[in-house]
């Protein structure tokens, strides 16, 4: 008989990515956990860098360097369908499913999809993120069936700056919002859409837009969840912020970000309240 797996697919923007810069000083491997990788198709022990950079085209890509300059970036946007952990750095997926793991005692499987600047509807059907991202999904869950039985699917997203900056409106937001979590369930099974709150972008009534369409999402739709508002605090403290990234967390703000998200996520589906913002 297989092993019983959890699959936690992480889906956002450059927060998601991850842009801290710098490498925990124990970059241990997570135990119980695994990243799947689309590139060799395989699963290996979970341990930052996190995530890939998959071309539009399907090819490998090539990472942002800290000190690139502006048509560099033009580039990589316009070639880039999803990235990983920029700089080979920090960011939330391994301490949430050490969070995770430890509440539930379940095996996890990571499978990472995100690319900075993007707005909701480049989640959806016929854009490249999404049909990237949509590839890397199923060709994860066929790779881990091959080992494991699949019990639960949850969705970790990180997204919300970019729609700010954008002024989409709540309703278009939620709207395409549950048009996304409508087709993750419908394509694989997705059991809740967990939404990590994000923190103040814009510094205008723009930011309160989307919050307060994440903040109604699990009111009105079970399937999703509110895993953390702990954004609100680490946004404007420099403890937890990247000098050089203004809006994106280092690496203590992922980890605590990942942290309270894991653990909420994994209490929440046990049937118990959430302990942590």
């Amino acid at each position: 008989m297989k092993e019983i797996v959890d699959v936690l697919w992480f889906m956002g923007q450059s927060n998601m990515q991850g842009q801290s810069g710098t490498l925990p000083t124990d970059n241990s491997a997570v135990q119980n956990a695994f990243e799947y990788r689309y590139f060799g198709d395989k699963l290996q022990p979970l341990q930052h860098p996190v995530g890939e950079f998959i071309k539009k085209d399907g090819n490998e890509g090539w990472d942002v360097p800290i000190d690139c300059v502006a048509d560099q970036i033009r580039e990589w946007q316009s070639t880039h369908a999803l990235g990983a952990s920029c700089t080979k750095g920090i960011n939330l997926v391994p301490k949430f499913c050490e969070s995770y793991t430890k509440v539930t005692g379940k095996k996890v499987i990571a499978v990472h999809t995100a690319k900075g600047a993007t707005v909701v509807d480049d989640w959806l059907p016929d854009n490249p993120v999404y049909m990237t991202a949509w590839k890397k999904m199923q060709k994860a869950v066929e790779c881990i069936k091959r080992t494991y039985t699949i019990d639960k699917i949850y969705i970790a997203w990180l997204q919300g700056e970019s729609d700010a900056i954008a002024g989409t409106t709540k309703q278009t937001y939620m709207d395409k919002m549950i048009e996304l979590k409508n087709n993750a369930k419908a394509d694989f099974g997705v059991d809740k859409f967990g939404i990590i709150k994000v923190g103040k972008f814009t510094t205008t009534n723009r930011d309160e837009v989307i919050f307060d369409a994440q903040e109604t999402l699990p009111l009105i739709d079970s399937d999703f969840l509110m895993l953390t508002r702990i954004t609100e605090d680490l946004i404007p403290d420099p403890t937890y912020i990247n000098p050089y990234a203004r809006g994106h967390y280092n690496g203590l703000g992922q980890e605590k970000i990942g942290t309270h998200a894991g653990t909420n996520l994994a209490l929440m589906i046990m049937g118990k309240e959430p302990i942590y913002k």
